[in-house]
């Protein structure tokens, strides 16, 4: 694969990341970049035999992290100068699960 390839494949994949405030799993990243783009993130053009080990080769566009008591691999999205508005944007929105309160118990 070219470099222009690989910059487009960044690209793609921070685009899709930082859209998710918090990180995404791994499994879920590659759903959404196939919904993005029309195509899987071809880190096997690349040389790469795990998506794992493409993540970890390019912290400038992700970091990855493992979490939770089954360790999903997460993966963050990293910032540059042209979308670290994004970033803050994102960042600020609200979660969109509202938190229904619970009901008090009933005394008759």
């Amino acid at each position: 694969m070219t470099d222009a390839q690989l910059q487009r494949c960044k690209k793609y994949l921070r685009s899709t990341l930082l859209s998710n405030n918090g990180g995404v799993p791994a499994g879920q990243l590659l759903e959404d970049y196939q919904d993005l783009v029309g195509e899987d993130i071809p880190f096997t053009q690349f040389n790469f035999s795990t998506l794992e080990a493409f993540l970890t080769s390019i912290p400038d566009v992700c970091q990855i992290c493992w979490s939770g008591r089954v360790r999903d691999l997460m993966v963050v999205g990293v910032a540059d100068r042209a979308t670290e508005h994004i970033q803050r944007m994102v960042s600020r929105q609200q979660n969109g699960k509202t938190r229904i309160p619970p009901v008090p118990p009933r005394f008759e």
